[in-house]
């Protein structure tokens, strides 16, 4: 059984993301990170490249004439890693993923599995019917690849590196390259394949091209299971946490480093988001608490516990930083639940909460006074 470049990156790469995967999940467990995202993208790619080598070695019987069903399966999966690449992305820009962009990624998604799906069913009576379905296939699979990590991808890093100035996000874009670049390759080679023969030595291009993706993939989750914290590299400025009981009473309050500095009485505010609170509450009518207010330039979340309210103000909101408050609530109300239980408000009782900070939100560092 002889193996082909395609094959030995196939196994290459399986083995690299089973190892990543179960260090990610290692990682994570143990750090309690959760990036479900990450998890799902190195799931997909993992069964991926198993296909990959089912493809590549040809020992099974394929039950679909003319077309690898195999190959199909990996690349459905490789498609959906990177749509959770995506995904991953807005999940550390913005509290909700972008319409637009989201509709952009959902559209080559479902042109790849239609194309596949018609594929499949032209295979059983014509060749040449299910042959015509690649071009289609190609524009969805490619496009996937080169929006998430060129056209999006890119640009969210980029932007890190603006506001952190860590070399780490310039590793990743360098890496979102590579893989671009290697996605290029095969749009051209498959596009211009589809309508003309390829010249002797283009297919063996192709097939080096695999090797870009590969590279860049590893790098970018090299740094990710290296350092898992790296997760809540969030490209913003956070000016404060306050927690209050759901009275408003104050009880605890860290201010965060940030470039840019704000002056807030912290019981001037609870009281603020107090009033706010009873005007949904008495008068509106509304049942479910505010999570969210929100301007241009800022905004201020809410999560509600049990007991308490957590309210952060922060730069730009992100879905990562809203987890990271929900595990903070919990740990709060764990760590304090003979105080809260006897709703102290005396606020030594609860100075140790800064001990909280630096295990949930670790790039998040406080300033002292």
């Amino acid at each position: 059984m002889e193996l082909g470049i395609r094959s030995v990156v196939a196994i290459l790469i399986s083995i690299f993301y089973g190892i990543f995967l179960a260090s990610f999940i290692y990682e994570s467990t143990r750090k309690n990170r959760s990036a479900p995202f990450l998890i799902h993208l190195l799931i997909c790619g993992f069964i991926g490249s198993i296909f990959a080598i089912l493809d590549g070695l040809e020992f099974l019987p394929n039950p679909i004439p003319d077309v690898s069903i195999y190959l199909i399966i990996e690349l459905l999966f490789y498609g959906l890693q990177f749509f959770f690449f995506y995904l991953f992305l807005e999940e550390i820009s913005s509290v909700r993923p972008k319409t637009w962009r989201l509709l952009i990624m959902f559209t080559f998604l479902i042109i790849q599995h239609i194309s596949f799906s018609l594929m499949i069913w032209f295979a059983t009576f014509s060749s040449q019917a299910a042959s015509s379905m690649w071009l289609l296939a190609d524009i969805g699979y490619n496009n996937l690849a080169l929006f998430a990590f060129a056209i999006f991808g890119v640009p969210t890093y980029y932007k890190q590196y603006k506001y952190t100035r860590d070399k780490k996000s310039l590793v990743i874009i360098a890496s979102l390259l590579l893989i671009t670049l290697g996605y290029s390759i095969y749009s051209v080679i498959d596009y211009v394949g589809f309508f003309t023969p390829l010249l002797e030595g283009v297919e063996i291009i192709g097939q080096v091209g695999e090797v870009f993706p590969l590279l860049g993939l590893i790098i970018i989750l090299l740094v990710y299971v290296s350092d898992i914290d790296y997760l809540y590299r969030l490209p913003s400025d956070h000016y404060m946490l306050i927690v209050t009981y759901k009275s408003g009473i104050t009880i605890h309050s860290v201010k965060f480093k940030a470039k840019e500095t704000i002056e807030l009485k912290e019981n001037f505010f609870s009281g603020f988001i107090t009033s706010i609170s009873f005007i949904f509450d008495k008068i509106l009518g509304s049942e479910a608490p505010i999570e969210t207010i929100s301007s241009k330039d800022a905004s201020i979340l809410m999560r509600s516990g049990e007991k308490i309210i957590v309210i952060m103000l922060v730069k730009r909101p992100t879905k990562l930083l809203e987890r990271a408050m929900d595990r903070y609530i919990d740990k709060f109300e764990e760590t304090f639940q003979e105080e809260l239980a006897q709703e102290s408000v005396e606020i030594n009782k609860f100075r140790h909460a800064e001990e909280l900070i630096s295990p949930i939100f670790p790039f998040l560092k406080i300033e002292y006074t």
